[in-house]
């Protein structure tokens, strides 16, 4: 019992360090909240304000707590158990308040200045090197590679009107019909691949494979008539699809897209 209370309130405390990394927002919030405590009117918004944070703290270190919610949406997310505490109203409440017990103007835009400097100085640039954000290469805001096999996978294509049915690891797989509907995919509207009889389980999980039999995957395919597929890289990939008709017509970064060109309308 002792370990597995030391175990969740470690958890708590790692996720939110990660959580905060570099950033001093939460010093900020702190601050913001002692000066909202000791200000004496408006007693409904001091109560609010910090009856809402020591629930939240409460809640979210309690081992007992804790424990239960990482069992219910697991312990790789509890960190988003964090968003629940609001942080930025709380800073942004507490300004308001001290910027309006400034009289003079010039002193209140001298304030606004060097809150707003502040506030950057203590945050921290999400786009670094080693980061998961990047910047916004499309208006989709998705990454580049599905857009690049939509495009190889287009300009293949007979005509807009030709039929297209792609079948692709499944991290490409929204990505590609949020970029393109056009191109039918090997999934059913759940998510789930269909087709479960012709192959469709069978491709899902060739399509992540190191070791692929060719012949069974193009076989399932056009029986699904999918007449265009995607898969990593790899030693035999290029001469083992030729061999059953399926050949190389692009590549995109460490993906190999194929088309069956026994195929016909």
């Amino acid at each position: 019992m002792i370990n597995l209370i030391i175990s969740q309130l470690k958890m708590s405390m790692d996720w939110l360090l990660q959580f905060n990394d570099e950033g001093l927002h939460f010093i900020v919030m702190f601050f913001a909240l002692i000066y909202i405590l000791l200000r004496k009117e408006e007693a409904c918004h001091r109560r609010l304000f910090i009856g809402y944070s020591l629930i939240f703290t409460v809640v979210y270190f309690c081992p007992l707590t804790s424990w239960l919610i990482t069992r219910t949406i697991g312990e790789l997310v509890y960190w988003r158990m964090l968003w629940m505490m609001p942080l930025p109203v709380i800073i942004a409440y507490a300004m308001v308040k001290l910027w309006h017990r400034i009289k003079k103007k010039w002193i209140r835009a001298a304030f606004i200045g060097t809150f707003t400097g502040v506030m950057i100085v203590l945050g921290q640039f999400i786009y670094v090197e080693n980061s998961p954000y990047e910047t916004r290469a499309n208006w989709e805001k998705i990454p580049t590679s599905p857009i690049a096999i939509c495009d190889i996978v287009n300009a293949n294509r007979g005509s807009e009107e030709e039929w297209a049915m792609l079948a692709a690891p499944e991290d490409m797989v929204p990505y590609i019909r949020v970029h393109d509907a056009s191109i039918r995919q090997v999934y059913g509207r759940k998510g789930n691949y269909w087709m479960a009889n012709k192959g469709g389980k069978y491709i899902e999980s060739a399509l992540q494979s190191e070791v692929t039999d060719y012949q069974t995957l193009c076989k399932k395919c056009r029986a699904i008539r999918c007449n265009y597929i995607v898969l990593p890289d790899g030693a035999g990939r290029v001469e083992g699809m030729a061999a059953y008709h399926f050949d190389v017509i692009g590549r995109v970064g460490s993906y190999i897209v194929f088309k069956d060109m026994d195929w016909s309308p």
